[in-house]
């Protein structure tokens, strides 16, 4: 969703334990490159190798089939439409 009056856009990002083992830990979500030009993660918890992250909400276990999701704000004055490739630790 475009938020004119801040020049953002707010979403939900969803990450999915697609394996067939539990994850235990906290989850950190990277983003690594081609994040569309002039657009900035306002909500990164830090940065690693010089790439923003999310943490994921939890610090359990993520079983097989199990999802856990964050909302998400970027800085996006021209409405861009957003695009990332990300990882997940």
């Amino acid at each position: 969703m475009f938020n004119r009056d801040h020049g953002t856009s707010n979403g939900k990002l969803i990450v999915t334990n697609t394996g067939g083992v539990a994850v235990s830990g906290k989850i950190l979500l990277v983003e690594l490159m081609n994040l569309t030009p002039g657009v900035t993660l306002m909500d990164a918890a830090g940065t690693t190798g010089g790439n923003p992250y999310i943490a994921m909400p939890g610090n359990g276990t993520l079983a097989p089939g199990e999802s856990v999701s964050v909302n998400v704000q970027f800085k996006n004055p021209s409405n861009a439409l957003i695009a990332f490739t990300s990882i997940v630790y």
